[in-house]
């Protein structure tokens, strides 16, 4: 039989946290479109993103550009100009092919007349007016979203109705971590012993583990030795699960008896 607080950390666990996404190692395509969205002005360049400018690309010769997870740099090498940001004629860029939907664009700085930064959830859209020259740029921030992540966890005695005697003896327990999310997550799981005056002792070392979406990871019969000179009361055995990409803490326990 497990505590109540058990039941309420399940249920936590069961809970939804939505979590900002990396493009980092996305194949990120930049299309210069023009005279609409749908026409490329010249053939598209992929990149596949890094956090450094190691995969800068240059699109036409004059606009070396630069994805980060985040920022999307646009550096002008040389003079020209764009005659689009008028409601009817399109002239800029498309960036396309992150893995997850973008939910934030913003302008953060341009040097040329008119920018204009929109977006869907599969394209950023920079829709551009006036001359520019070198050493002018246009910066843009961006977000995308992960899917949702959550994950269930559980750990049962397998003998709940037997108390161990004085002397000691072991406890069994099974235990699982279900991914429940849309994406592969990768977990450090360990469990801990709580005594009956809440004094801690670690029964294993914490160890990473991947798990591809509605994948689980079973232990059976995880024993837990209880010793002679461990004091008579209730104890907790506590399984935790920390999702390694956004710090969130899964955990479940359930009780033994110490005669």
């Amino acid at each position: 039989m497990k505590k109540i607080v058990s039941l309420f950390l399940l249920t936590m666990s069961l809970m939804t946290f939505n979590s900002l996404a990396s493009v980092i190692g996305d194949t990120a395509t930049i299309h210069r479109a023009y005279p609409d969205i749908y026409t490329n002005f010249v053939s598209p360049v992929s990149t596949v993103v890094t956090d450094d400018s190691s995969d800068a690309v240059m699109v036409q010769s004059h606009a070396l550009i630069n994805i980060n997870s985040g920022t999307i740099t646009i550096d002008y090498k040389n003079s020209s100009g764009f005659g689009g940001a008028d409601g009817r004629t399109f002239d800029g860029y498309i960036f396309r092919g992150f893995s997850f939907p973008v939910t934030q664009a913003n302008l953060i700085r341009s040097d040329i007349q008119t920018t204009h930064v929109t977006f869907d959830q599969d394209n950023i859209y920079i829709d551009i007016s006036g001359g520019f020259s070198a050493g002018d740029k246009i910066i843009v921030s961006f977000e995308v979203a992960s899917p949702a992540r959550n994950a269930l966890i559980n750990i049962d005695n397998l003998t709940p109705d037997i108390a161990i005697p004085s002397e000691g003896g072991l406890v069994n327990f099974d235990k699982s971590l279900q991914n429940l999310g849309g994406t592969a997550a990768t977990y450090e799981m360990f469990v801990h012993l709580v005594f009956p005056n809440g004094q801690i002792r670690t029964l294993d070392t914490p160890q990473l583990y991947k798990i591809q979406p509605q994948q689980q990871k079973i232990s059976q019969g995880f024993g837990v030795e209880v010793k002679p000179w461990f004091p008579q009361g209730q104890y907790s055995v506590v399984y935790t699960a920390i999702d390694t990409f956004n710090g969130q803490f899964y955990t479940d326990s359930d009780i033994f008896l110490k005669q």
